[in-house]
């Protein structure tokens, strides 16, 4: 019974809708974050960070590709979607 439930989430339109929604509120946390970084650092020293902020998600990115686990270069590229 279980796995009939969670099958309905893996048809079209429901994984659609799912990530699209998934998406809606990772990007707003993701500028939630760039907004407490310009609060707590000035909005001088963001733009500093956000240049680190950027090389260390090319970083992860690259040890996601190399990576043999899917799952992990998934969520990790989503993580540096996310930053960059």
């Amino acid at each position: 019974m279980i796995n009939k439930w969670l099958s309905f989430f893996w048809r079209p339109p429901i994984v659609g809708i799912t990530a699209f929604v998934l998406m809606l509120f990772a990007i707003a946390l993701g500028h939630t974050a760039m907004v407490l970084i310009e609060h707590g650092l000035g909005r001088n020293n963001a733009y500093i960070a956000s240049i680190f902020m950027g090389a260390a998600a090319i970083v992860l990115l690259w040890y996601a590709i190399k990576s043999n686990n899917e799952n992990f270069q998934t969520w990790i590229g989503f993580l540096t979607g996310l930053i960059v």
